[in-house]
């Protein structure tokens, strides 16, 4: 198990990375066996590609600026809410939500979990399947 504070330090730097627009920082802060569900119910997205794909996806239009809550460790997983402002469809939006990230042994993170109704305009990457 990692340090509380490790596990803290790595949720605040991949968002900074995130906000800076550091993909190169950001990619690299992942597992190769990262399993994604951004949001639970859309399709899940596995390893680095998909790491890279949800990138794309979140600058494909006006990049979300992205700040994490309080932030409760219990083990190597980090919970918060994150508080996301965009612009979608032409107007200014912001969206909480409650994230779950988790990292592996190794210091980089392995599963991520967001729960989140997506709004109006959220790139089709992002939105829940409709078969099944």
């Amino acid at each position: 198990m990692l340090p509380r504070q490790q596990v803290v330090d790595a949720v605040i730097e991949a968002h900074h990375r995130w906000n800076t627009r550091d993909r190169e920082g950001w990619i690299a802060m992942w597992h190769p066996d990262a399993v994604i569900d951004d949001p639970v119910g859309a399709p899940t997205k596995h390893g680095l590609a998909a790491v890279e794909q949800s990138w794309e996806a979140g600058f494909s239009q006006e990049p979300w600026f992205v700040v994490p809550g309080e932030i409760h460790v219990c083990g190597n997983a980090a919970a918060f809410t994150a508080s996301h402002l965009s612009i979608l469809e032409g107007r200014r939006v912001l969206m909480t939500d409650i994230e779950i990230w988790e990292l592996a042994d190794d210091g980089r993170f392995i599963r991520v979990k967001a729960y989140y109704e997506p709004l109006s305009g959220t790139p089709d990457y992002f939105l829940p399947s409709t078969s099944g």
